[in-house]
């Protein structure tokens, strides 16, 4: 019911719960707040994705950039998660790409001659051969796409994340 009352700037509407009513209260607010935290790892999700392709190295054909994408939010209960990352054959690859590896066995053949046939123009075996044993000598240097799309894009997409549960919870 509406009431009057100088010292709150006039006509406002004041809000009594009883016990009952406070349960009902409860169960929409869980269930709007269980919606809004679906709704931020969904937002979350589409706001990382082109932060992480925009980081991912381009490689030989650009396959593992083109393979990000994000997955739809799963969970219940306000809890939530969304996979963001190479998907398809590129994933595969993409531990490689992103950690690097250390010197040791050597790669294998195929993948090096794709490469060396579109970044160098040749698939000569002799070549392959010698780019696969410098990488088992030396090892290779990981691009830390991941590391680096958390670190440079994380905290604007998480501020996002929040504002769109608290925009959420304003509504209950």
């Amino acid at each position: 019911m509406g009431i009057l009352d100088p010292t709150r700037g006039g006509w406002h509407v004041r809000v009594t719960l009883g016990q009952r009513p406070a349960r009902l209260f409860a169960d929409q607010a869980g269930a709007i707040i269980d919606e809004a935290a679906r709704e931020a790892v969904a937002l979350g999700s589409l706001r990382i994705w082109p932060e992480m392709a925009r980081r991912v190295p381009t490689g030989a054909s650009g396959a593992l950039a083109a393979s990000v994408l994000p997955s739809a939010p799963v969970g219940a209960l306000g809890t939530y998660t969304a996979d963001v990352g190479p998907t398809g054959a590129p994933a595969m690859y993409a531990y490689w790409a992103d950690q690097g590896r250390g010197p040791g066995g050597m790669p294998p053949e195929q993948p090096i001659a794709y490469w060396a046939q579109a970044r160098l123009g040749t698939s000569d075996p002799a070549v392959v051969y010698a780019i696969r044993r410098k990488i088992a000598q030396r090892g290779t240097t990981g691009s830390r796409f991941v590391d680096r799309t958390v670190s440079e894009a994380g905290p604007d997409v998480a501020r996002a994340m929040a504002a769109l549960v608290r925009l959420r919870a304003t509504t209950i």
